[in-house]
């Protein structure tokens, strides 16, 4: 068996983001196979993980515990390697690039460009380069990002000739590694929305938009819709989950500020549109889901929305819990093409006000429910992770694993050029002659 070391570049607490998510179950379902795994986060464990070891990601714990490691998986969490952990060169890697922050940043670049600033985006370039130029296997959550990281790496030069002659479609390169979901049934242990938020009653129509309230969605039109549909749903109720977190590094948001004030216009008595500031607690996720008739999450038409994978998805199909999202990305295929949910258009709140009066039908919700029932086996974490699990079986480095070392903690090596490269740069320069002249 191996020892693994998991750098999630994110904080693992009761209340996790996604990223968090991920690396615990890595980590869980990684020791559950006999592996030796070590888990470094962004803060000091508080989490208990059974036989995975924890660590703060800048100890010296760390740096020794990937020095004696046969494979360090490497996050994809927005802190950058440092020296403390950076995995060294002879330690098969693993980059898990199954969030884009690349694409997250520019989607709050469009709501928020000061804090956005193009510089701050170059910086997340260079990170997500550095680790698909240095790793022997690449993660990702779906085909449609498989696709993006071929060509991002194809750019950088790494679909070379070196490669192609032992992975000729880069299968082994590149691997598909989606979201999962729990094994075990979820079960309700009575800390849900209904008996914790005075106003939500036990026979209301429950939406839940679980999560936080980043730039990249859109609960503005969710907010219109339920309010349209309440005028023939009185009992109906949305409760947003995340609205006010205080987390470092997402923390309150454009978007955030914008909903209190969308909510406070349009819902003034606060009958119908409910706020739960903080995230619920990891494990207690199952009594908020369980309790709520449809979830709810609406995205702007962006690349983010397009190439994401949604984990609170996932969670949605382990619970059983129809769905209503908006069109872009390989959930919202899945959810219109399996009937688990209704899919609509982004922006369009007559669309989504029909959707939610639609699911207000408990016989069309059980249906979903069924059909996300039979769904689940094929979803879970231990079918979910199998591409990584075969590689941790027998672990090997990349073949043209010497032309690509760089090191994570400063840019980019300028040593060799690609061909796409030198191609980009010229076009860059004659628009930017061109934009001169015009002026």
């Amino acid at each position: 068996m191996a020892r693994v070391t998991i750098v999630a570049h994110e904080q693992v607490r009761t209340r996790m983001a996604a990223p968090a998510i991920r690396y615990v179950e890595m980590a869980r379902a990684l020791a559950a196979r006999g592996h030796m795994v070590t888990l470094a986060v962004h803060n000091d464990p508080e989490v208990d993980l059974g036989p995975v070891r924890q660590l703060h990601d800048e100890s010296q714990e760390t740096t020794a515990a990937m020095q004696r490691s046969d494979i360090v998986i490497i996050g994809g969490g927005p802190y950058p390697e440092t020296a403390a952990n950076c995995p060294p060169p002879d330690v098969a890697r693993v980059a898990d690039m199954t969030f884009p922050l690349l694409l997250e940043g520019l989607a709050m670049h469009r709501v928020d460009p000061a804090g956005w600033s193009q510089p701050r985006l170059d910086a997340f370039t260079t990170m997500m380069s550095n680790r698909l130029l240095a790793a022997d296997v690449i993660l990702c959550g779906s085909a449609q990002q498989r696709h993006f990281y071929l060509g991002w790496l194809a750019a950088l030069g790494r679909l070379n000739a070196q490669l192609i002659d032992r992975d000729a479609a880069a299968d082994q390169l590149v691997r598909i590694v989606p979201f999962g979901c729990p094994s075990t049934a979820p079960r309700n242990t009575g800390h849900g929305p209904r008996r914790t938020i005075r106003g939500i009653g036990a026979d209301d129509y429950l939406l839940i938009w679980s999560g936080h309230v980043t730039d990249w969605y859109d609960p503005g039109t969710v907010v219109e819709a339920v309010m349209a549909a309440a005028h023939d749903i009185e009992r109906i109720r949305l409760v947003f989950i995340g609205a006010d977190v205080r987390d470092e590094r997402l923390g309150r948001t454009p978007t955030g500020a914008r909903l209190r004030t969308d909510a406070e216009r349009l819902d003034p008595r606060g009958d119908h549109i409910f706020f739960w500031n903080d995230w619920v607690p990891y494990e207690q996720r199952a009594d908020w889901l369980l309790e709520s008739d449809a979830a709810v999450i609406a995205s702007p038409r962006t690349l983010e929305a397009d190439l994401a994978v949604r984990a609170r998805f996932l969670d949605y199909v382990w619970c059983a819990l129809p769905l209503i999202t908006t069109a872009g990305g390989t959930f919202a295929d899945a959810v219109q093409q399996a009937g688990l949910g209704v899919v609509v258009e982004p922006g369009d709140v007559r669309s989504m006000t029909q959707a939610i009066t639609h699911l207000a039908s408990g016989g069309v919700r059980q249906r979903m429910r069924e059909r996300l029932d039979s769904l689940r086996p094929e979803h879970e974490w231990d079918q979910a992770l199998r591409p990584l699990f075969d590689f941790c079986e027998s672990p090997a480095l990349a073949p043209d694993r010497g032309e690509w070392m760089p090191d994570p903690t400063h840019e980019p090596p300028k040593r060799r050029v690609s061909p796409a490269q030198v191609i980009v740069r010229r076009v860059a320069s004659r628009l930017r002659d061109a934009a001169g002249r015009v002026a």
